[in-house]
Protein backbone atom coordinates (compact mmCIF):
# COMPACT_ATOMS: atom_id res chain seq x y z
CA UNK A 1 0.00 0.00 0.00
CA UNK A 2 1.54 3.69 -1.12
CA UNK A 3 -0.06 6.93 -1.08
CA UNK A 4 0.94 9.52 -4.02
CA UNK A 5 3.68 10.76 -1.82
CA UNK A 6 5.29 7.72 -1.17
CA UNK A 7 5.62 6.28 -4.76
CA UNK A 8 6.54 10.20 -5.77
CA UNK A 9 9.27 9.38 -3.26
CA UNK A 10 10.10 6.05 -4.26
CA UNK A 11 10.57 6.79 -8.11
CA UNK A 12 12.40 10.12 -7.93
CA UNK A 13 15.05 8.27 -5.35
CA UNK A 14 15.45 5.63 -8.20
CA UNK A 15 15.58 8.15 -10.77
CA UNK A 16 17.99 10.32 -9.21
CA UNK A 17 21.57 9.95 -10.17
CA UNK A 18 23.15 13.13 -9.48
CA UNK A 19 24.16 14.17 -13.11
CA UNK A 20 20.96 14.50 -15.13
CA UNK A 21 18.16 16.85 -14.06
CA UNK A 22 15.32 14.84 -12.76
CA UNK A 23 11.84 15.17 -13.65
CA UNK A 24 9.83 17.38 -10.94
CA UNK A 25 7.38 15.82 -8.57
CA UNK A 26 4.31 17.26 -10.39
CA UNK A 27 5.67 15.24 -13.47
CA UNK A 28 6.13 12.13 -11.74
CA UNK A 29 2.84 12.72 -10.58
CA UNK A 30 1.37 12.90 -13.68
CA UNK A 31 2.83 9.91 -14.81
CA UNK A 32 2.25 7.94 -12.08
CA UNK A 33 -1.48 9.10 -12.84
CA UNK A 34 -0.93 7.94 -16.55
CA UNK A 35 0.48 4.00 -15.37
CA UNK A 36 -3.02 4.38 -13.31
CA UNK A 37 -4.91 4.74 -16.24
CA UNK A 38 -2.85 2.48 -18.25
CA UNK A 39 -4.12 -0.27 -16.35
CA UNK A 40 -7.84 0.95 -15.72
CA UNK A 41 -9.21 -1.50 -18.20
CA UNK A 42 -7.01 -4.28 -17.46
CA UNK A 43 -8.92 -7.63 -15.62
CA UNK A 44 -7.74 -6.98 -11.96
CA UNK A 45 -9.96 -8.22 -9.07
CA UNK A 46 -9.83 -4.94 -7.26
CA UNK A 47 -10.99 -2.91 -9.91
CA UNK A 48 -14.39 -4.82 -10.61
CA UNK A 49 -17.81 -3.08 -8.80
CA UNK A 50 -21.45 -3.91 -9.05
CA UNK A 51 -24.03 -0.88 -8.45
CA UNK A 52 -28.17 -1.51 -8.10
CA UNK A 53 -29.60 0.91 -11.11
CA UNK A 54 -33.27 1.38 -11.72
CA UNK A 55 -35.45 1.89 -14.96
CA UNK A 56 -37.92 4.46 -15.46
CA UNK A 57 -41.46 3.60 -17.00
CA UNK A 58 -41.94 4.33 -20.53
CA UNK A 59 -38.25 5.09 -20.86
CA UNK A 60 -35.74 3.19 -22.81
CA UNK A 61 -32.62 4.88 -21.26
CA UNK A 62 -30.83 3.40 -18.13
CA UNK A 63 -29.91 6.30 -15.80
CA UNK A 64 -28.01 6.84 -12.75
CA UNK A 65 -24.79 5.43 -14.52
CA UNK A 66 -22.37 5.98 -11.73
CA UNK A 67 -19.40 8.56 -12.09
CA UNK A 68 -16.29 5.80 -11.74
CA UNK A 69 -17.90 3.73 -14.87
CA UNK A 70 -14.83 2.75 -16.96
CA UNK A 71 -16.82 0.10 -18.89
CA UNK A 72 -19.24 -3.38 -18.44
CA UNK A 73 -17.22 -6.52 -17.62
CA UNK A 74 -18.64 -8.81 -19.91
CA UNK A 75 -20.38 -11.49 -20.60
CA UNK A 76 -23.64 -10.50 -18.84
CA UNK A 77 -23.00 -6.99 -17.76
CA UNK A 78 -26.85 -6.08 -16.91
CA UNK A 79 -28.95 -8.16 -14.84
CA UNK A 80 -33.10 -7.08 -14.83
CA UNK A 81 -34.49 -8.02 -11.93
CA UNK A 82 -38.07 -8.76 -11.44
CA UNK A 83 -39.14 -10.30 -8.08
CA UNK A 84 -36.70 -12.44 -7.47
CA UNK A 85 -35.58 -13.64 -10.36
CA UNK A 86 -32.31 -12.30 -11.95
CA UNK A 87 -32.51 -12.26 -15.32
CA UNK A 88 -28.95 -11.84 -17.35
CA UNK A 89 -29.69 -9.46 -20.37
CA UNK A 90 -28.37 -9.70 -23.97
CA UNK A 91 -26.20 -7.01 -25.97
CA UNK A 92 -26.71 -5.81 -29.51
CA UNK A 93 -25.13 -3.63 -31.44
CA UNK A 94 -26.89 -0.29 -32.66
CA UNK A 95 -28.02 -1.92 -35.53
CA UNK A 96 -29.19 -5.16 -33.79
CA UNK A 97 -31.27 -2.40 -31.27
CA UNK A 98 -32.76 -0.33 -34.08
CA UNK A 99 -33.84 -3.29 -36.18
CA UNK A 100 -35.42 -4.67 -32.72
CA UNK A 101 -36.82 -1.45 -31.71
CA UNK A 102 -40.46 -0.52 -31.58
CA UNK A 103 -42.30 2.59 -30.34
CA UNK A 104 -44.47 2.11 -27.11
CA UNK A 105 -42.89 -1.90 -26.91
CA UNK A 106 -43.38 -2.10 -23.39
CA UNK A 107 -42.25 -4.72 -21.06
CA UNK A 108 -39.41 -6.55 -19.20
CA UNK A 109 -36.13 -5.32 -20.98
CA UNK A 110 -34.29 -8.17 -21.85
CA UNK A 111 -31.33 -6.85 -24.50
CA UNK A 112 -29.82 -3.24 -24.45
CA UNK A 113 -27.02 -1.57 -26.67
CA UNK A 114 -24.56 1.03 -25.21
CA UNK A 115 -24.09 4.46 -27.35
CA UNK A 116 -23.12 7.72 -26.91
CA UNK A 117 -21.85 6.74 -22.86
CA UNK A 118 -25.57 5.69 -22.24
CA UNK A 119 -27.35 2.14 -22.30
CA UNK A 120 -30.47 2.08 -23.95
CA UNK A 121 -32.95 -0.92 -23.22
CA UNK A 122 -35.50 -2.87 -24.89
CA UNK A 123 -38.00 -3.38 -24.59
CA UNK A 124 -39.09 -0.09 -23.03
CA UNK A 125 -39.37 -0.66 -19.07
CA UNK A 126 -43.59 -1.03 -18.40
CA UNK A 127 -42.45 -0.43 -14.87
CA UNK A 128 -39.41 0.17 -12.29
CA UNK A 129 -37.20 -3.04 -12.35
CA UNK A 130 -33.61 -2.72 -10.37
CA UNK A 131 -30.81 -3.27 -12.62
CA UNK A 132 -27.51 -4.84 -11.81
CA UNK A 133 -25.01 -3.28 -13.29
CA UNK A 134 -21.09 -4.97 -13.09
CA UNK A 135 -18.38 -2.78 -14.06
CA UNK A 136 -14.94 -1.57 -13.88
CA UNK A 137 -14.04 1.40 -12.50
CA UNK A 138 -12.24 4.54 -13.21
CA UNK A 139 -10.03 6.49 -11.26
CA UNK A 140 -9.76 10.33 -10.47
CA UNK A 141 -6.53 11.68 -10.24
CA UNK A 142 -4.01 11.76 -7.52
CA UNK A 143 -3.40 14.85 -6.31
CA UNK A 144 -3.01 15.23 -2.79
CA UNK A 145 0.31 13.74 -1.19
CA UNK A 146 -1.94 11.90 0.93
CA UNK A 147 -4.18 10.29 -1.72
CA UNK A 148 -4.47 6.51 -2.47
CA UNK A 149 -7.01 4.70 -4.52
CA UNK A 150 -7.18 0.73 -5.12
CA UNK A 151 -4.19 0.84 -7.42
CA UNK A 152 -1.96 2.35 -4.82
CA UNK A 153 -3.25 0.30 -2.61
CA UNK A 154 -3.26 -3.40 -4.23
CA UNK A 155 -0.54 -2.99 -6.86
CA UNK A 156 1.71 -0.49 -5.56
CA UNK A 157 4.77 -2.21 -7.07
CA UNK A 158 3.21 -2.29 -10.19
CA UNK A 159 2.48 1.48 -10.30
CA UNK A 160 5.91 2.01 -8.95
CA UNK A 161 8.29 0.13 -11.58
CA UNK A 162 5.99 0.62 -14.32
CA UNK A 163 6.08 4.32 -13.72
CA UNK A 164 9.68 3.96 -13.79
CA UNK A 165 10.70 2.59 -16.72
CA UNK A 166 8.06 5.12 -18.47
CA UNK A 167 10.59 7.93 -16.72
CA UNK A 168 13.26 6.80 -17.70
CA UNK A 169 12.79 6.85 -21.50
CA UNK A 170 10.89 9.44 -21.93
CA UNK A 171 13.30 11.93 -19.24
CA UNK A 172 16.70 10.07 -19.19
CA UNK A 173 16.49 8.08 -22.76
CA UNK A 174 17.70 5.40 -20.30
CA UNK A 175 16.76 2.24 -22.12
CA UNK A 176 18.94 -0.45 -20.42
CA UNK A 177 17.39 0.54 -16.98
CA UNK A 178 14.25 0.80 -18.30
CA UNK A 179 14.34 -2.27 -19.54
CA UNK A 180 15.74 -3.97 -15.97
CA UNK A 181 12.35 -2.06 -15.09
CA UNK A 182 10.00 -3.87 -17.14
CA UNK A 183 11.34 -7.44 -16.16
CA UNK A 184 9.80 -6.15 -12.39
CA UNK A 185 6.97 -5.30 -14.50
CA UNK A 186 6.15 -7.91 -15.86
CA UNK A 187 6.67 -9.90 -13.06
CA UNK A 188 4.27 -7.89 -10.72
CA UNK A 189 1.49 -7.79 -13.15
CA UNK A 190 1.51 -11.86 -13.40
CA UNK A 191 1.38 -11.87 -9.69
CA UNK A 192 -2.00 -10.17 -9.48
CA UNK A 193 -3.23 -11.48 -12.80
CA UNK A 194 -2.36 -14.78 -10.64
CA UNK A 195 -4.34 -13.63 -7.77
CA UNK A 196 -7.48 -12.32 -9.59
CA UNK A 197 -7.66 -15.46 -11.37
CA UNK A 198 -7.67 -17.80 -8.09
CA UNK A 199 -10.59 -15.29 -6.99
CA UNK A 200 -12.64 -15.32 -9.91
CA UNK A 201 -12.19 -18.42 -11.63
CA UNK A 202 -14.56 -20.83 -11.20
CA UNK A 203 -11.77 -24.25 -11.84
CA UNK A 204 -14.92 -25.54 -14.59
CA UNK A 205 -15.29 -25.22 -18.03
CA UNK A 206 -18.17 -22.99 -18.44
CA UNK A 207 -19.71 -21.70 -21.89
CA UNK A 208 -18.88 -18.00 -22.48
CA UNK A 209 -22.21 -16.35 -22.03
CA UNK A 210 -25.27 -18.43 -20.29
CA UNK A 211 -27.76 -16.00 -21.79
CA UNK A 212 -27.70 -18.38 -25.17
CA UNK A 213 -30.95 -17.82 -25.65
CA UNK A 214 -33.30 -14.93 -25.30
CA UNK A 215 -33.91 -13.99 -21.70
CA UNK A 216 -37.56 -13.93 -22.28
CA UNK A 217 -37.05 -17.83 -22.16
CA UNK A 218 -35.58 -18.30 -18.59
CA UNK A 219 -37.40 -19.09 -16.05
CA UNK A 220 -36.61 -20.21 -12.29
CA UNK A 221 -36.54 -23.94 -13.26
CA UNK A 222 -34.40 -23.82 -16.22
Amino acid sequence: MATLLELRTLISNKLADGNLIDPTADQIDAQINSTIEYYETDAFWFSEEIVQLSTVAGDPVLGGIPADFKQEIMPNGLTIIDGEIHYPMKKLTPLQYEARFIDNAKGRSSHYVYRNDTFELWYTPDKVYPVDLFYRKTYADLVADGDDNDFTINAARLIEYKTLADLLRDYRSDEKRAFMYDAVVDQEYNKIKKQTNNRTVTGELTTENISEFDVDYYSLYF
